[in-house]
């Protein structure tokens, strides 16, 4: 705990809005690593960064429990379980998202000036770091990869795999 309140502090000098996010303590609520360049966790399947007095929603991971539920980025949390979210750091708010595979999470939301209700069932989360498409038709063809960041993972051989992979299929 010393060592991660250290490394926040000394991360905080350099970015305001950086911070280490520990995984959780109970069981099966941590963080493990797949050999695909991802990260596995269990909750909602968000990116959050605090915006002002708010929470925004950064990104809604694909397949997640959160993009069924309809989240969207840019739809600022408000509550969590009937607790305002206001004054809570991310870190806070991502502990009270993450939880238990099958359990549930009630959020209130703002979407512009609408108010929202959204009940969240967690589930494993797999974030991916690195996505690939191969897109057109025979003869023109393109290979589309996606990095979404260095954080988590092996994100530098998965994404010289998927140019391999790409290389193969011309």
């Amino acid at each position: 705990a010393y060592a991660a309140a250290a490394i926040n502090g000394y991360i905080g000098t350099l970015d305001a809005h950086a911070r280490i996010i520990p995984a959780i303590s109970r069981p099966g609520g941590g963080e493990s690593g797949d050999s695909h360049g991802g990260t596995n966790y269990l909750g909602i399947g968000v990116s959050l960064q605090r915006a002002a007095d708010a929470m925004m929603i950064m990104a809604v991971f694909e397949d997640s429990p959160a993009a069924q539920a309809g989240l969207r980025p840019g739809d600022v949390i408000v509550s969590v379980d009937g607790e305002p979210v206001r004054e809570q750091a991310v870190t806070e708010v991502v502990t009270r998202l993450r939880g238990a595979a099958g359990t549930e999470v009630d959020l209130a939301l703002r979407r512009g000036t609408t108010e929202l209700d959204a009940r969240v069932r967690r589930d494993a989360i797999l974030v991916r770091n690195v996505s690939s498409a191969v897109v057109g038709e025979p003869g023109r063809r393109w290979g589309h990869l996606r990095i979404r960041g260095f954080t988590m993972g092996n994100t530098c051989t998965e994404a010289r795999r998927t140019l391999q992979d790409f290389a193969e299929q011309d």
